[in-house]
């Protein structure tokens, strides 16, 4: 048995076993390769400084050999060598693989420090339907208090990020800019100093994007209805190619938040797990 990382010359020679959404992005895949034949892949993706498993696969006639164990051994020697902080993981506590994921963490040495998250998946038309947008008449003819992303050169946004590393802001020297819309991404900016954005990622599926990240300085959070409206109004401009939005809520804080922004949203909720990997005996 080997693992073997892909790279752009042999992507093609293993793309029979990968689904599109993960052949087409920018993830860190290791496949493993046993009896000259690829039976098992997992996919990395980079989040600040985590690096999470967004998907894991074994053949299902090569179960039981101990081949996931291999992978995720793989995963959490590869993101110790790059320095992330650390591995994480989010599942469906609802699947029937569920015990069987824990067991195999388990057994492998692995702390899974587990925290419930909110998944939501907002339509069209339900963002339309929202308090978020319920007034959105009486404000329709007034200048956009928030800028996007686009309008940023890249001198501006050379010194944003430099400000962020100076001002030690963990949270903003964390972005990633590499994946986001550029027109749909919303900065609020006062006397020249980031004090609020909305960080829209594309999505893997057509017509749907994520909300990747809100920072909100805590002096600032008299303009969060805006920052919101704002975006939410730049995501509905184009109708015809927008079809949902999706976040992920990891406080009962921002739960309450995209409530009372939303409305009742409940069904559109999925409760997750979301795990912190720790392997003491790598540390």
């Amino acid at each position: 048995m080997k693992i073997l990382q892909l790279q752009k010359h042999n992507l093609s020679e293993y793309a029979s076993i990968l689904p599109d959404s993960i052949l087409h992005s920018h993830y860190e895949i290791f496949v493993c390769i046993k009896d000259e034949i690829a039976c098992g892949a997992i996919a990395l993706e980079e989040s600040g400084k985590y690096l999470g498993i967004i998907w894991l696969w074994i053949a299902p006639e090569k179960r039981q050999m101990k081949l996931g164990s291999a992978l995720l051994a793989k995963a959490y020697k590869f993101a110790k060598q790059n320095q992330y902080s650390a591995l994480t993981i989010a599942y469906d506590p609802d699947e029937p693989w569920t015990i069987i994921l824990e067991y195999m963490l388990s057994k492998m040495g692995f702390q899974l420090l587990i925290s419930p998250v909110s998944k939501y998946h907002i339509t069209a038309e339900m963002l339309l339907s929202s308090p978020l947008m319920r007034n959105i008449n009486s404000t329709k003819n007034s200048p956009p208090r928030t800028k996007s992303l686009a309008s940023l050169s890249p001198k501006d946004l050379t010194k944003f990020q430099l400000q962020c590393q100076k001002d030690n802001n963990v949270l903003l020297n964390h972005i990633n800019f590499s994946k986001a819309d550029p027109h749909k991404t919303r900065l609020y900016y006062l006397e020249n100093e980031l004090k609020a954005l909305t960080l829209i990622n594309f999505s893997n599926s057509p017509g749907e994007y994520e909300l990747s990240m809100v920072y909100i300085n805590p002096t600032h959070n008299a303009i969060v209805p805006t920052l919101f409206r704002e975006t939410a109004t730049e995501l509905l401009k184009d109708s015809n190619n927008f079809s949902a939005l999706q976040f992920t809520c990891v406080s009962n804080t921002a739960v309450r938040l995209a409530d009372t922004l939303l409305g009742e949203t409940r069904k559109t909720i999925k409760q997750m797990c979301h795990g912190i990997l720790e392997m003491p005996v790598y540390s």
